[in-house]
């Protein structure tokens, strides 16, 4: 009976093990998604900075902006993708969930953003 208790407390304490493990993975790869979004955000931050407040506030409502600016926008945010690739070693993402439509585009990132 000693012999199988023992083995039960060792079978604990090794799915304890592995769990810890697991867990402290988990917390390595929120921190270094934390890293990359707080990279994307700094950059496109100061993106918006640079474009007239009152584009801004039409896409925070969600309302369209100019084309010339969405277009301005959707470019910024492919070259902050392209560096946060580079600076991160990332795989490039395959924007499946970009439209023809810049508007559009910008409001799904705002929406991410917010």
């Amino acid at each position: 009976m000693g012999f199988l208790m023992r083995m039960e407390h060792e079978l604990s304490y090794c799915q304890s093990i592995k769990w810890s493990f697991k867990y402290i993975i988990r917390l390595e790869y929120i921190d270094f998604a934390i890293d990359i979004l707080k990279f994307k955000y700094k950059h496109f931050t100061s993106v918006l900075d640079k474009v007239q407040s009152e584009e801004v506030i039409l896409l925070k409502h969600g309302e369209d902006c100019s084309s010339v600016t969405a277009e301005k926008l959707s470019d910024e945010i492919a070259e902050i993708e392209e560096a946060a690739s580079w600076k991160f070693n990332l795989e490039p993402e395959s924007a499946t969930h970009i439209t023809d439509d810049g508007n559009e585009n910008l409001k799904n990132i705002l929406e991410l953003l917010s």
